[in-house]
């Protein structure tokens, strides 16, 4: 994200000089709207990261070019608004940092990950069976068996005939 908000800030405002704030303002729209609208159907943490720098590239392009059409509108008295815009945008990206460092999630996390993470059986087999119970089915996995973490990962996938392995 941060390479598409280098290069966005540094190629457009040079952009702009060239071709026009217009055209450019509606390039840079336009680059944020389809990283933004693609990135929401990316498969994979990679390809999310990509889109966002897309987004970054389109927007951080944007703010330069939007801050320079302001200031032959304002009056001369009123220009000092521009500098205000800009200290209220970064109070509201650390406001939006703070509530998102407060707010609590609950997170569950998954057999397959905490089969590879943790030699706690009981744990892990706790939590299958939480998942199972709010998945309204049960699981064969109980705490008085010592499985291995790779054979609980191996039985959490379904075989191809759709039975557990072992009720084979």
């Amino acid at each position: 994200m941060y390479a598409g908000l280098v290069i966005g800030a540094s190629v457009w405002p040079m952009t702009a000089d060239f071709t026009g704030r217009r055209l450019t303002l509606n390039v840079t729209l336009l680059i944020s709207a389809i990283g933004g609208m693609v990135g929401t159907g990316a498969p994979n943490f990679f390809s999310i990261s990509l889109f966002c720098a897309v987004v970054a590239l389109g927007t951080d392009g944007n703010q330069p070019v939007v801050s320079a059409i302001p200031p032959r509108t304002y009056a001369a008295t009123h220009q000092y608004l521009l500098t205000m815009q800009s200290g209220f945008w970064s109070l509201g990206q650390a406001v939006a940092g703070l509530i998102a460092w407060t707010v609590p999630f609950k997170i569950t996390l998954t057999g397959r990950i905490l089969t590879g993470h943790t030699e706690n059986d009981r744990h892990v087999t706790d939590v299958i069976q939480n998942i199972a119970e709010r998945n309204g089915t049960t699981t064969w996995l109980t705490t008085d068996q010592s499985i291995p973490s790779q054979r609980v990962c191996k039985s959490l996938t379904p075989t191809s005939r759709g039975a557990h392995p072992h009720q084979q």
